[in-house]
């Protein structure tokens, strides 16, 4: 029973964070949000909840690739706006399900809990990033915070905190820390490419190239942070967080040297650039640390195993050893037996007692008081075959205590009924 409820613990706390995770996804489509649209060839900020904004959406003229509704167009600022809106829509629902599964399927509850709070969290964060990104990029519009998607992206970090915690235990606080580092780091780079939008767009445009760069360069960001998420979870994951901060760090000072090759002229762009690269390097630094302790780790922990396969083939061995010995000695009584056999049936001379034992009695006696080739008895007198042995029958019950074990019962009762009659 304490095993069973040990291996439960998680599941109550994961049923009810998946919970609080299907609420959230509900409490997206009603929330007021920022919303980018494109109105009159301008880019505007317009606040409206998601729900009643569908409608709009779907009856809208601008399209992205010819058929998907869209409040922002086709330019480039209107595909990363109407792909992060539908992201976010998109994972909201996803979330929303798989949370719902999370709750019913109590077995499965604790993966899908886990599912639940990273697809929900990803989808609310990407849509804050994006509005912070858009609106600082643009001179239309303030630099503006969502603050309600803000708000939801810092209750889903919170959640799957909790459910590290569940997890991985301290180690949590430690690789909790190198995500929230990464995400300074690609919010430094997200800053260096709009803090002074009109020279970075301006420079990039000037070669189809750097633009190319600049877009697999969030990208392959974004999918290091999602990476870091998923690290974050894990105890033994110190080599691919190793691997993922040194591959951030490349990729901050490759889009530093793409800056200074496009001739940028943006102090922002390398402070921020630099900044991130140095917060970078603290990280390479406490993955170094991690990784040499998993090492250390990995390496204490063979000897261990080594100790204990040597001990297991020790016990084999000695089991083996043990049988063998058995056999021999069983092999050795029944010899003595058969040896012992024409004594015990012979008339010259005729022995009362043994003639009243069975077989099986007569090598168990004969091995025990007769041969004495097994059981060593110094304080009993050897069993003389058609003798007098009243006193072996007495000093056998005199030492009955120290030798009783090695008596077979049925044996040491025709011993006690023989003994009665003389």
């Amino acid at each position: 029973m304490s095993n069973q409820n040990t291996a439960r613990k998680p599941i109550l706390p994961s049923r009810i964070l998946a919970a609080i995770i299907a609420v959230a996804c509900i409490v997206t489509f009603i929330l007021p949000l920022q919303l980018i649209s494109l109105e009159n060839g301008t880019f505007v900020l317009k606040e409206g909840a998601l729900f009643n904004a569908l409608g709009s959406l779907f009856k809208s003229d601008l399209k992205v690739f010819g058929f998907l509704p869209s409040f922002a167009g086709a330019s480039n600022i209107g595909l990363v706006a109407t792909a992060a809106l539908y992201y976010f829509m998109l994972s909201s629902i996803a979330a929303f399900i798989i949370a719902i599964v999370a709750i019913v399927l109590r077995d499965k509850s604790v993966c899908f809990a886990r599912i639940a709070t990273l697809i929900f969290t990803w989808g609310v964060a990407v849509y804050a990033l994006s509005v912070v990104a858009i609106s600082c990029y643009l001179t239309t519009t303030p630099a503006t915070v969502d603050k309600w998607t803000t708000i939801l992206a810092l209750l889903g970090a919170v959640i799957y905190f909790v459910m590290m915690i569940l997890k991985v235990g301290a180690r949590a606080i430690i690789n909790a820390a190198q995500f929230l580092l990464s995400v300074v780091v690609i919010g430094m780079l997200l800053f260096a490419l709009t803090d002074e939008g009109n020279l970075v767009s301006d420079a990039v445009n000037a070669n189809e190239a750097y633009k190319k760069v600049v877009i697999i360069t969030l990208v392959v960001m974004t999918a290091l942070l999602i990476l870091g998420s998923l690290t974050a979870m894990t105890k033994n994951g110190a080599g691919v967080e190793f691997g993922r901060v040194i591959a951030q760090e490349f990729i901050l000072l490759f889009i530093l040297f793409v800056g200074y090759k496009s001739n940028l002229g943006s102090a922002s762009f390398l402070r921020y650039c630099v900044e991130g690269a140095v917060v970078t390097l603290a990280q390479i630094v406490v993955a170094s640390i991690l990784l040499v302790r998993q090492v250390k780790e990995k390496a204490s922990e063979v000897p261990a195993v080594a100790e204990e396969l040597e001990q297991e083939e020790a016990e084999e061995s000695e089991t083996e050893e043990t049988a063998e010995e058995t056999e021999e000695n069983v092999a050795a009584t029944e010899e003595i037996a058969e040896e012992a056999a024409p004594i015990a049936q012979s008339n010259e001379p005729f022995d009362p007692f043994i003639a009243t034992l069975s077989e099986e009695q007569k090598a168990a006696f004969i091995d025990l008081y007769v041969l004495k080739c097994k059981t060593p008895m110094p304080e009993i007198p050897t069993y003389e075959v058609g003798g007098n042995n009243k006193a072996f029958f007495n000093k056998v019950f005199i030492y009955l205590g120290q030798y009783r074990d090695k008596i077979p019962s049925d044996l040491l009762e025709k011993i006690y009924e023989h003994s009665m009659k003389i």
